[in-house]
C-alpha cells in the first residue's frame, strides 16, 4: 500500500514542505516491523516523494533499530551530548560502525556543547585532479566529554 503523501496528512504547516511520520509508539517486536516489506516499501514511497529522508532511531547502545534501519538508508549520522554519553560507549560505536562497511558513517552531530567549534574543509581539488585523487578515509576528531 503507498503512502500518500500529497494529502496534508503528516505535514506540518509551520514548516514548509515539511512532513512527519510519527511512530506509533513502543512495539512489542520492533525488529519484525523494521525488516518488514512494509518498511521497506513506505521508505521506497518516501524517496520518490522527497529529497531527504530522515530517520530517527533509539540510541545504539540501546537497541539495533538503527543498524536495522541503515540497511535501508544512505548512511548514518551519529548523535551525541558531551556530559550524557559515556565515551567509552561512544568510542566502541564508533569503532562498530566504522567496520561495517554496508553502513556508511555519513557524519556526527554534537548537541549541547558549550562552545561552536568549526574545522574548516580541506580545499577542493580542481576536477581534472579529483578524478585521480582517492577518497580519504573519514576523519574523526577528539570531543572532549
Amino acid at each position: 500500500m503507498a503512502t500518500d503523501w500529497g494529502s496534508t496528512q503528516g505535514q506540518m504547516p509551520w514548516v514548509e514542505n515539511l512532513y512527519l511520520a510519527p511512530s506509533p509508539g513502543p512495539q512489542p517486536h520492533p525488529a519484525a516491523i523494521l525488516e518488514s516489506s512494509e518498511m521497506g516499501q513506505f521508505l521506497a514511497d518516501a524517496r520518490a516523494c522527497f529529497d531527504l529522508v530522515l530517520i530517527d532511531a533509539p540510541p545504539l547502545d540501546h537497541s539495533n533499530d538503527a543498524l536495522l534501519l541503515g540497511t535501508l538508508s544512505d548512511g548514518l549520522v551519529l548523535v551525541t551530548r558531551p556530559g550524557y554519553t559515556d565515551k567509552t560507549v561512544l568510542e566502541a560505536l564508533l569503532e562498530r560502525l566504522l567496520e561495517h562497511e554496508t553502513l556508511p558513517l555519513l557524519g556526527a552531530i554534537v548537541n549541547a556543547g558549550d562552545r561552536a567549534v568549526v574545522s574548516p574543509l580541506p580545499p577542493e581539488p580542481p576536477m581534472a585532479a579529483a578524478a585521480a585523487v582517492p577518497t580519504a578515509p573519514p576523519q574523526i576528531r577528539a570531543i572532549d566529554f
